[in-house]
This record gives C-alpha cells, structure tokens and sequence, in this order.
C-alpha cells in the first residue's frame, strides 16, 4: 500500500487504487489485486508535473481499461470515488462497474461520468435490485486542465455528493440503496468494449487519468482535500 495512504486516518477503508503512471502501470496498489489491462493508452504529464505521472486516452473506441472485480471492489453501502482528470472535450466514463456485460452496454453499476456534455461531472448508483436513483450532476469541468473529482454515497444519510477539487457542488437525499457494486461487476475506465451482440458505446473519454481510488466508506469534504494535496505530485 502506497505510504502517503498509510499515513491517513483511513488507509483500510481503500479497496482499489490505480496510480495509473510510469511507475505502477495499471497495477492496482491497494493490496487487492484487481490490476487493469490496458488497451490503447499511453502515459503523459502527472496533475503535479511529474513525467509520467498519468495515463493517456485517446477518446476513441478501445481507448480504455478494464478492471476485474475478485470482490475487494465490493463496497457495501458506502463509497467513494477519487481521481485526477484532464479532459480534453469527449463525454465518457471516467470510472464505471458493468453490470451484466457483456450481455448489455447499458446496465451501469456505480459509475463517475463527464456525461450529456463535456462541462457536466454526473455519478450515479443503482441498487442490487437494479433500482436506479437519478443521475447526480454539476457543470463545473473544465476542459484542458487539472481537476480532482469525487463522488460519495452514505447509507446513513441516504446522500450521495460530487465534488470538484475538494469543495461539494451536488448533494441529494437519494434514500438507503444496497449499492451495485456489491456484487462482482468489473469495471472499465474511459470506455467500453464491445458487447456480446458487437453493439459499441462511442461515448469514450479524451483525456489524462491519474490516481484513481475507490474506499468503501463515504469520506468527509476534508478527508477528499487531503487525497487530493496528497497525490497532486506523487505520493512517493
């Protein structure tokens, strides 16, 4: 486990990290061993500078990663997802589980989209019974630039909450849900491969992709700054 997360309040909490540079590749450093396979990316400038500190996406078909789910994914009725992105004008999924693939394209689990248009930061989660709660929303991306991106649900408060660079844009009470991803959905980073019946989803994010984290509580607007100052420059 990477030592600036030993060093938090609430290092068991993290199920997957994907520091996604020169360094790990697409190794998942979280000690659970869901590392990605690549398919088309390539490395680039890190959020701090740092050479390499970041994975490429072309925002094409077959531009992305898939991640397995050997169950550390599982986050119970708690969540949260963390990462640095730089877009650079396509819509697609930055981090989402797929439930029942490769039968259906369209069967999203807890998912972290620039979704409908390129300035919109949107997550939204589904219960194990396939119950969907809305799409939760904000325009705050810019294009061209580092932003660290966030979005969380508690099955206390019954909220989930987007953040942009550590400050909440969206909060709603979206009610007690068993989340999706409580079961052994893989997920896929950027884009999608092609379902069963060859159908494709062209919506495919453009763009750098670094330190993506998933932890299985809802973590505090302070607790998202610290991973942010954390991983702006590396960690190491």
């Amino acid at each position: 486990m990477p030592s600036y997360v030993q060093k938090m309040a609430y290092p068991s909490a993290l199920v997957g990290y994907w520091p996604l540079n020169s360094k790990h590749g697409a190794r998942d450093v979280s000690g659970y061993g869901n590392d990605a396979v690549q398919h088309d990316t390539g490395l680039a400038e890190g959020p701090g500078g740092e050479v390499g500190g970041s994975f490429y996406f072309k925002g094409i078909f077959g531009s992305r990663l898939d991640i397995p789910n050997n169950g550390a994914l599982q986050t119970g009725p708690y969540m949260t997802m963390l990462a640095w992105i730089y877009p650079e004008g396509n819509r697609g999924p930055i981090f989402s589980y797929q439930r029942n693939f490769p039968q259906t394209l369209w069967d999203y689990g807890a998912s972290l989209w620039i979704d409908s248009n390129p300035s919109m930061l949107a997550t939204q989660f589904w219960g194990q019974d396939g119950y969907k709660i809305k799409s939760l929303w904000n325009e705050v991306i810019k294009q061209g630039e580092w932003q660290f991106v966030s979005a969380t649900y508690s099955l206390t408060t019954g909220l989930v909450k987007v953040y942009w660079n550590g400050t909440e844009v969206a909060s709603e009470d979206q009610g007690s849900l068993d989340l999706a991803s409580q079961t052994h959905f893989p997920v896929v980073m950027a884009g999608k491969p092609a379902a069963k019946d060859g159908k494709k989803d062209e919506r495919n994010y453009k763009g750098r992709i670094a330190h993506m984290q998933v932890y299985n509580i809802a973590l505090t607007q302070e607790q998202i700054k610290e991973a942010m100052e954390r991983t702006k420059g590396g960690y190491d």
